[in-house]
């Protein structure tokens, strides 16, 4: 789904929800974002992550992405963040199972994916340690 990008100070000073997410190349994690906030139907406005703006930096609190900003509340940055705001943003369709058991589980299985050391975050390294590797023949 194309968008437009604001600039990081167009951002700051806006309402609504504003999310740092990485330009031109896709992230796992702001692509994982980013279908939250559709699968919600929640409008948001995309900023480019820009490691040498201090602005953002700033504003965010750090250099990465995804990061989501809404109003004056403090930055969303982890997997379990972003979606616990979306869900409190607009409630259904949830994403989220109701029984308290079944929550428990998906937040556990999700960690297992998506937080640090897990799949993805496993992976990420793999793939960057293969990159640092002398080329031979």
């Amino acid at each position: 789904m194309p968008f437009a990008y604001i600039d990081v100070e167009t951002a700051v000073q806006r309402d609504g929800l504003r999310m740092v997410v990485v330009g031109g190349v896709p992230s796992p994690w702001s692509e994982a974002a980013k279908g939250i906030l559709h699968i919600k139907g929640i409008e948001w406005a995309a900023v480019r992550l820009a490691y040498d703006s201090e602005t953002l930096k700033q504003w965010t609190g750090e250099l990465s992405a995804p990061a989501l900003m809404v109003g004056q509340e403090r930055p969303r940055r982890g997997w379990a963040d972003i979606l616990l705001l979306a869900e409190r943003l607009v409630p259904a369709p949830s994403l989220l199972p109701e029984d308290p058991a079944e929550r428990a589980l998906a937040f556990g299985l999700a960690h297992e994916l998506c937080g640090e050391s897990g799949l993805g975050w496993s992976r990420r390294l793999m793939y960057a340690r293969h990159l640092a590797l002398p080329l031979s023949l």
